[in-house]
């Protein structure tokens, strides 16, 4: 994969970094640095060879790296790929309350980060909520195949992808959830 890796740091394509630059400071950016750019074409450019000690078993992060956790919501049930390479399922939520107002921040934790490529929750109500149901209900697996055109990015409550964590808005700031709205959690398997 050194050539594709290579081209993709060359290009500044990854790792992934969505927001433009600016004339601004990001909090938490995730993209490299110069130093950390020329370390990696540095070591593409030679054949990627074996350098320094060899890997080691990091620790998990912490369950959560949410300042304050409100509620939290598991999967209704569990649920194996059945697809290959690509899986997308989404599952309603069974939420333990209904929620009104406003989400601050929220956090997304795969149970088998071995087949989890990235997960979102999205709100939906009205219609679109019906028919996720009856989507549901007519899947004999548990949640509903679906795609991510289906379940939009309009009312995305929450995103995680490989080393992110909990996404928190600015103070002041949430995104609003209209009463008898339900959560729908969609996760691409790969």
């Amino acid at each position: 994969w050194g050539p594709a890796m290579l081209n993709e740091v060359l290009g500044s394509v990854m790792p992934p970094w969505p927001a433009g630059e600016a004339d601004v400071t990001y909090r938490d950016h995730r993209g490299l640095t110069d130093e950390e750019h020329d370390i990696i074409v540095d070591w593409l450019e030679a054949g990627g060879p074996a350098w320094g000690d060899p890997p080691r078993e990091l620790d998990p992060p912490p369950f959560s790296q949410l300042a304050r956790v409100d509620m939290t919501i598991a999967m209704p049930e569990p649920y194996s790929p059945q697809y290959s390479p690509d899986d997308i399922r989404c599952f309603l939520l069974d939420l333990p309350e209904p929620i009104e107002g406003f989400v601050v921040a929220s956090e997304i934790v795969p149970g088998n980060l071995s087949v989890a490529h990235h997960a979102n929750v999205v709100k939906a109500s009205g219609q679109r909520l019906a028919d996720y149901r009856t989507r549901e209900e007519a899947d004999p697996l548990p949640g509903f195949d679906c795609n991510e055109s289906q379940a939009g990015v309009v009312g995305k409550l929450g995103t995680w992808l490989p080393g992110y964590g909990a996404m928190v808005l600015p103070d002041q700031t949430g995104l609003r959830v209209e009463p008898g709205a339900g959560l729908v959690l969609l996760v691409h398997y790969w």
